[in-house]
């Protein structure tokens, strides 16, 4: 990360390598992609590429817990949640975190015209403000 005159935004800290899966995946395969990416969220996109839901680790654990051993067979569209709340890559970071504790979320999708860009999590966000407190501190 580099200090950059004024104001930091979503573009700044975003990740671009984000996972999506398609709404008709089941949930076998979704568990499999998070496991071996070792990634705690996917998002869903429509047949467009359009942006239309998350799956997190603790969505898999609740589905889990009420569906039983037919949690595989679900599709991502059944149990994504939504609607997905997202921010657009000029997003200050104060209001970054401000959304995330105000919704209680870890992971901000980002959408430009509607297609997903990148992600940002609650990781990026804290390594963004602590890199913010060293700066200051030691500049």
């Amino acid at each position: 990360m580099h200090e950059k005159p004024g104001r930091t935004t979503t573009r700044d800290i975003m990740n671009t390598n984000v996972v999506s899966v398609n709404e008709n995946e089941n949930l076998e395969n979704i568990a499999n992609i998070m496991s071996e990416k070792e990634i705690g969220s996917v998002i869903v996109v429509n047949e467009s590429g359009e942006a239309k839901g998350i799956i997190t680790e603790r969505d898999m654990i609740r589905i889990i817990a009420r569906s039983g051993r037919g949690f595989f067979n679900l599709s991502a569209e059944e149990v994504m949640s939504k609607p997905l709340v997202t921010i657009i890559p000029s997003t200050d970071i104060e209001k970054i975190e401000k959304e995330m504790r105000k919704r209680n979320v870890k992971y901000l999708p980002v959408v430009e015209s509607g297609m997903l860009v990148g992600i940002v999590t609650l990781k990026d966000v804290i390594n963004y403000l602590e890199y913010r407190i060293n700066y200051l501190t030691f500049k």
